[in-house]
């Protein structure tokens, strides 16, 4: 009579029990079937190339290829502000760098129900159009005007207009040759970078030798590289550090160098006391016939 008991037991535990672990072979067989297919699609997606030789499969729109590169450079710059915030908050609640330029600048609200936002423009990359070259931007600082917040400077004093790259994108295909309409201007942790508006273009070989051969007094380094890349475009990326520390020295607002008109002389712990605002690089990369860009790349310092 007992084991009969304990063998109707077992049954109704078998049977309350079944269905559960179908359930979950089934979730584990899923899970395994889609990482199987995931990796079999990695291992059949074609890889890019990035040769020199490419050979395109159909004529390269050099135009589109600009525009969503611009596009995604200053998208990438506004998804950093996510990560590095992530990642102080996560590593350096303390280290300054989330107080000064994350809360204070870009105001970053962080809604516990959702992802967190910009509740200000001065994190956002800005289009310039009245100082739109770095030699504006350096005679605009010898006014002697004062900017006490950066969206201040670039809305009030340079009449400047912010853009959210993620969700419009501002660069026409018409510009992949030649000037924007616009330079652009962009908060990045303690640094403010400015894009003037000759700042991406592709160019020649030719017009990139020259633009190198005028910059070094006619020092041309280059010669075993010119039967391999004679045809090619190549991509010249311009920018300026045009503020630096930012958030630094008991700072808390937004701007540290750009504060001061040139010529003034920098408190003794600031370690740019002569700065002009003007260090920079120049680079140029090689893209090949499929629009790629390839290994090889020339990086200017343009520090002076």
């Amino acid at each position: 009579m007992e084991n009969n008991k304990i063998r109707e037991n077992t049954k109704r535990v078998g049977a309350s029990t079944h269905p559960t672990l179908a359930k979950l072979t089934k979730s584990i067989f899923q899970v395994v079937c889609m990482v199987f297919l995931l990796n079999a699609c990695q291992k059949t997606k074609p890889e890019i190339d990035r040769s020199p030789t490419c050979v395109p499969d159909k004529p390269v729109n050099w135009g589109e290829i600009y525009s969503q590169y611009m596009h995604k450079k200053f998208e990438k710059y506004v998804d950093e502000i996510w990560d590095a915030d992530e990642w102080n908050n996560r590593n350096e609640p303390d280290w300054g760098l989330h107080d000064n330029i994350y809360d204070k600048s870009c105001k970053i609200i962080r809604p516990f129900w959702d992802k967190p936002k910009l509740g200000s423009k001065s994190c956002l990359p800005w289009k310039i159009k009245t100082y739109d070259t770095i030699d504006k931007v350096v005679e605009w600082r010898k006014t002697g005007k004062i900017s006490v917040t950066f969206e201040h400077l670039v809305d009030e004093h340079w009449q400047g207009e912010a853009f959210d790259p993620r969700v419009e994108n501002p660069f026409k295909p018409e510009w992949y040759n030649r000037d924007m309409d616009f330079a652009v201007i962009i908060r990045s942790g303690h640094w403010t970078n400015f894009y003037p508006k000759d700042c991406c273009q592709f160019i020649t070989f030719d017009e990139m030798k020259q633009e190198i051969i005028n910059r070094n007094r006619g020092e041309w380094k280059y010669d075993d590289k010119e039967q391999q890349y004679k045809n090619l475009y190549f991509r010249k990326t311009l920018a300026w550090v045009i503020d630096e520390d930012v958030g630094i020295h008991d700072n808390e607002e937004d701007i540290n160098l750009l504060r001061y008109p040139l010529g003034t002389e920098l408190p003794s712990n600031y370690e740019y006391k002569n700065y002009l605002n003007k260090k920079g690089y120049l680079i140029y990369k090689a893209m090949n016939n499929c629009g790629h860009a390839t290994d090889f790349h020339i990086d200017i310092d343009l520090n002076e």
